[in-house]
């Protein structure tokens, strides 16, 4: 959500006071987790052979607990147990991905992290600081920081990096720098040869998808798009280019998506558009 380029004054968030909610399904084989805090988003992708959490928290203790809830979710929804074995980082900031380590305490070496490049170079190396510098802010100053065994999702839209994890496909792609430089983004679509299991879209009113169960494309967007509130530019963001990307967004999942933002309930195409827009007219102000 905020920058960790955003400044001190941003980092007032309490991230030991954590909750998370329930992973509920959007469409076939998909659920979404809202937590806390800043109504962040984590996925859970679940197909007969392997699931998929597509980010992962903010403290480590959610992490795990994300995990624990993830593995109960995916056997219910699969009918049978199902390992979660990937771990999606649509971006690198803290709200996102700090609950790494939680996860890999309780996943142990089967689970792999997989992320941009871009993130693993900044953040893998010994000599910056700036992990440190914001869990001193986050008040995780004494928390081990998270595992950076990645996997480098090198890939466009035109040529996505692409799981199957048994009767659903997830295609991962890079769009262009816009939040950040490391923004993935992934369009899920069921084949139909997995059992559908649970599906439906809880209640979230407003501007968000209703009705919008079964088997349709859903596109995890990362912090590209935001629902509860408008999107979060820090200072590694890229606003002009961040308007195209929402454009190429569109394009890659498809005008019948369902859009999962970073934060908030769950969008059509034609809000994330209209955020393009919003983006575009900040840029050109």
């Amino acid at each position: 959500m905020l920058s960790d380029t955003a400044g001190e004054d941003a980092m007032t968030v309490q991230v030991d006071r954590w909750s998370n909610g329930p992973f509920e399904p959007v469409a076939e084989r998909v659920l979404v987790a809202r937590c806390q805090p800043c109504d962040v988003n984590v996925g859970l992708v679940v197909g007969d052979a392997a699931a998929l959490l597509v980010d992962v928290g903010t403290h480590p203790e959610q992490g795990a607990a994300l995990y624990r809830s993830a593995v109960r979710a995916a056997e219910d929804t699969a009918r049978h147990p199902v390992p979660v074995r990937w771990a999606l980082l649509t971006h690198d900031h803290y709200d996102h991905w700090f609950g790494l380590s939680g996860v890999r305490a309780e996943a142990g070496e089967r689970l792999i992290a997989a992320a941009h490049a871009w993130f693993g170079r900044r953040h893998g190396a010994e000599e910056d600081g700036e992990n440190e510098r914001v869990q001193r802010q986050l008040g995780l100053a004494d928390v081990p920081m998270p595992d950076l065994r990645l996997e480098s999702a090198q890939c466009t839209a035109e040529d996505p990096w692409t799981l199957d994890l048994g009767g659903v496909t997830v295609q991962v792609a890079w769009l262009g720098h816009a939040h950040t430089p490391s923004d993935l983004v992934a369009r899920v679509e069921a084949d139909g040869t997995a059992h559908p299991g649970r599906t439906g879209v809880p209640g979230a009113g407003g501007r968000a998808v209703e009705g919008a169960a079964g088997r349709r494309p859903v596109v995890f967007a990362g912090d590209l798009v935001e629902e509860s509130g408008p999107p979060q530019a820090g200072g590694e963001a890229d606003v002009p280019g961040w308007a195209a990307v929402v454009g190429k967004l569109v394009e890659f999942g498809g005008e019948d998506a369902l859009y999962v933002p970073g934060h908030g309930a769950p969008v059509d195409a034609a809000f994330v558009r209209a955020q393009g827009e919003e983006l575009a007219a900040r840029a050109a102000g």
